[in-house]
């Protein structure tokens, strides 16, 4: 296991051990990182791998660019792609090397040359972003583990995700391996629906929904991370153009700490004849720049298939606290909730897995799928298992809470349940089209008996969804969400858009 050595201690180890080093060439923006070291096999013991991190000298503030990427034992070059650096950025790599000592196994740290990316050359474009098929070679090559991690927007890598059909969880790893670009901007985790929405049959109003999350700050337990700490802003809500027919009028914003762990989802090592194929086909793909060309390629399905052949079925939770505010849009009702929350997921990789036939939610539409020649046979994923997630909690109404119609204005106990996946049912015009479904129960702990009878303890939701490669998505919506008066039916169309 890896674990974090300060520059300073890094050094002395350095000067010890004949000298490490660890040299990074010149760059401009746009262009890869060319990275080699040597000095290290002189510390003795076998060497087991390598990993590398990349990080920006900001004053005093180490920022951290991608964080620690496997690399095989024996290379002593790497060249990195898909970083968005920019002109004047200071930029370091350091490497690390994982040694088997008895009777543990221990880790070096050395840092490179720091280097100042220039300007590209006026007559030169710049290179272009590492592209999805190019990341996934990476990933191919050694992701240790995968873990819930919500998808990375634009981002290079985020067709891969998209394809390995994973609907809401990723790994700590295989987002750090994929996404590419780590700098602190703001709006990289929001996803947008631009919308038209009907209740009811009544009037259709125009609104924009959004969900957003962003580790502000993740404190691993191990490199590459399947455990550790993280700090997160997070989200949600429908905004229309006129409030007062919003018919989804229930916003939240939280900020939680929680502690994920993940078990399982590791690559195995593939024969020779294996990795002869992949890299025929890498060939191929790393020519594809575009998520919608990817989803197309048969190059890309033959890939995908033999990547899921070696990974193993993975467990992850996540447990933790959240401290947030829940409202409708015109804030006129409010009320602050304190929870604590578990989150469970597994997800079978390899379709042959007997886990894999047990997932009952995907058998209707792996019929549908070999009706509609998406695949070749009924073939159940185990990739589309439903994520769970439960919460309990101190919901405190401080504004416009129902209840104060009924005589009980106390804060009160909650419990809420949340289920839901996605699994792909067609291909229409060479893009894939995705089915979603969402369910939520909320119930009050000993409610008074004015609440019981005004049916104000328990809240159910539930949508179901169609959406294209493109974004464009058709909804529907059923139940009621805490704030409303009554349950509806909501239709809704429109377009999802990721920064």
């Amino acid at each position: 296991m890896l674990c974090f050595i300060s520059k300073a201690s890094s050094l002395v180890l350095a000067a010890l051990l004949a000298g490490p080093e660890v040299k990074l060439e010149d760059a401009a923006a746009g262009q890869p990182l060319k990275v080699s070291w040597k000095g290290f096999e002189k510390a003795g013991d076998d060497i087991l791998g390598y990993h590398y991190r990349v990080i920006s000298k900001e004053g005093a503030t180490d920022v951290v660019l991608r964080d620690f990427v496997r690399v095989p034992a024996g290379k002593t070059s790497i060249v990195i792609s898909g970083l968005r650096l920019e002109p004047n950025q200071t930029i370091a790599v350091v490497v690390a090397v994982r040694y088997a000592s008895k009777p543990r196994t221990r880790t070096l740290l050395t840092e490179s040359n720091r280097i100042k990316i220039t300007a590209p050359p006026a007559e030169e474009e710049p290179e272009v972003d590492e592209t999805p098929a190019g990341a996934l070679l990476r990933f191919a090559s050694g992701v240790e583990g995968l873990s819930a991690r919500p998808a990375d927007g634009d981002a290079p890598g985020e067709a891969v995700l998209r394809a390995l059909e994973n609907p809401e969880t990723l790994n700590a790893v295989l987002k750090s391996l994929l996404a590419g670009d780590h700098g602190l901007r703001l709006l990289k985790d929001l996803k947008l629906e631009i919308k038209a929405l009907q209740a009811n049959e009544g009037e259709t109003v125009l609104g924009v929904g959004w969900t957003y999350d962003k580790v502000v700050t993740s404190l691993p337990f191990d490199l590459p991370s399947t455990h550790g700490f993280d700090l997160r802003v997070e989200s949600e809500g429908t905004a229309a153009f006129d409030r007062e027919q919003n018919p989804k009028d229930f916003l939240k914003a939280a900020v939680g700490l929680s502690f994920f762990a993940s078990f399982g989802g590791v690559v195995g090592e593939a024969d020779a004849a294996t990795q002869d194929k992949l890299n025929a086909l890498v060939d191929v793909l790393v020519d594809i720049k575009d998520a919608r060309e990817l989803d197309r390629s048969e190059h890309w399905r033959a890939f995908d298939e033999i990547v899921r052949r070696y990974l193993t079925t993975q467990v992850y939770v996540d447990l933790g606290v959240d401290a947030g505010l829940e409202a409708n849009q015109g804030f006129t009702s409010k009320q602050a909730v304190f929870e604590a929350k578990l989150g469970f997921d597994v997800k079978a990789w390899n379709d042959g897995d007997p886990l894999a036939q047990l997932n009952l939610f995907d058998w209707p539409f792996a019929v549908l799928r070999f009706m509609t020649g998406y695949d070749e046979k009924v073939s159940v994923r185990g990739s589309t298992i439903p994520v769970l997630r439960a919460a309990i909690g101190l919901v405190d109404p401080f504004e416009g809470d129902p209840r104060d119609d009924v005589g009980d204005d106390s804060s009160f106990w909650r419990y809420t349940l949340k289920a839901g996946f996605r699994t792909p049912v067609a291909r229409v015009a060479g893009s894939t089209v995705h089915f979603e479904a969402y369910y939520r129960y909320d119930r009050e702990l000993g409610p008074s008996r004015e609440v019981r009878t005004a049916e104000l303890d328990t809240y159910r939701y539930y949508t179901v969804t169609v959406v294209s490669a493109t974004g464009v998505y058709a909804s529907y919506a059923g139940g009621h969400l805490p704030f409303d008066a009554e349950k509806d039916q909501i239709y809704e169309a429109g377009l999802r858009v990721s920064f």
